[in-house]
């Protein structure tokens, strides 16, 4: 028996066996279903990107259902308004290599660069930070709160934060039994401790 590139061959039997191998998706497939994942991701609509590279519903709607492939021309401008890299769109799942953006390359020589006990301090951050990632509409309001002039972003940020304390107020009084009874301070456990 000798083997070689998927091929199984028994000279004796003079038989050929094939291996079979689970085929990837096509390069067609691969850019539909990241771009479909994407709208999802984004919570944007087929239209809005149809209409955001110039083009109109019949051209989405042919890309997402398979009937018809993404133009080169209507790449680029496709990965840009889905806010990736145009490698992103058309990688196979189970590809390691990425593009790096320029941010991303900057963070990775300061990396390489530093000494094993700085890497592992950062990555700990890193982790840290990634259970605290905002949600995309509290990311939304972020950026736009971001946009608002001065004279008008604090008036705005003291009345979300007063609003903010007034639920976690009313919560507090609402269900008062889930937080469990509130720690006396001292003077008044040392005051019942005195009558008894």
């Amino acid at each position: 028996m000798q083997a070689g590139a998927g091929l199984t061959v028994d000279s004796a039997a003079g038989v050929v066996v094939s291996k079979s191998f689970q085929m990837r998706k096509d390069v067609k497939t691969r850019v539909r279903v990241r771009i479909q994942e994407r709208l999802d991701e984004l919570g944007m609509t087929a239209r809005e990107l149809g209409r955001g590279v110039g083009h109109d519903d019949a051209w989405i709607s042919g890309i997402l259902k398979g009937t018809q492939g993404l133009p080169w021309k209507d790449f680029d401008a496709v990965a840009e308004k889905l806010r990736m890299s145009p490698s992103e769109l058309v990688r196979h799942e189970d590809a390691i290599i990425r593009e790096l953006s320029p941010s991303e390359m900057r963070l990775l020589r300061h990396f390489q660069n530093w000494p094993s006990t700085i890497r592992d301090a950062w990555l700990d951050i890193l982790e840290y930070f990634v259970g605290s990632m905002p949600d995309r509409d509290s990311e939304e309001l972020i950026a736009r709160v971001r946009k608002m002039p001065r004279s008008v972003r604090r008036p705005v940020l003291a009345w979300m934060f007063r609003r903010h304390c007034l639920s976690l107020t009313l919560a507090a009084q609402s269900q008062p039994e889930e937080l469990g009874e509130f720690p006396r301070p001292e003077r008044e456990q040392r005051d019942t401790q005195d009558d008894g």
